[in-house]
C-alpha cells in the first residue's frame, strides 16, 4: 500500500509530528498499543463519570494500563532490547 504525500504548511506539520510519531509506535507495538488503549479507556471513564459504562471503561482501561506496563517493564527484565524508540 502506498503513502500519501501530503503538502501541509510548516507550522501545522511541526505541530502534528510529534503526534504522528506516537500514534506510528503505537501501532507498531502490541505492547504500547494495550497501554495506550488502557489510557484511552481511563480518560473516557472519567469524562463519564457515573453510570455503569464509565464503571466498566475504569476497569478495563486500568487493567490494560497495568497490563501494558508490566509486559514492557518484564521485557526490560529479561533483556529484551528496548521498544518502540522511546527510550
Amino acid at each position: 500500500m502506498e503513502r500519501a504525500n501530503i503538502q501541509l504548511p510548516h507550522g501545522i506539520r511541526k505541530l502534528l509530528d510529534p503526534l504522528i510519531t506516537i500514534l506510528v509506535r503505537v501501532r507498531t507495538s502490541l505492547i504500547y498499543f494495550i497501554f495506550f488503549i488502557g489510557v484511552v479507556f481511563l480518560a473516557t471513564a472519567i469524562i463519564m463519570g457515573d453510570g455503569v459504562l464509565a464503571g466498566l471503561f475504569g476497569i478495563f482501561g486500568f487493567t490494560a494500563f497495568v497490563y501494558g506496563a508490566l509486559a514492557y517493564v518484564g521485557l526490560r527484565l529479561i533483556g529484551y532490547p528496548k521498544i518502540g524508540g522511546f527510550d
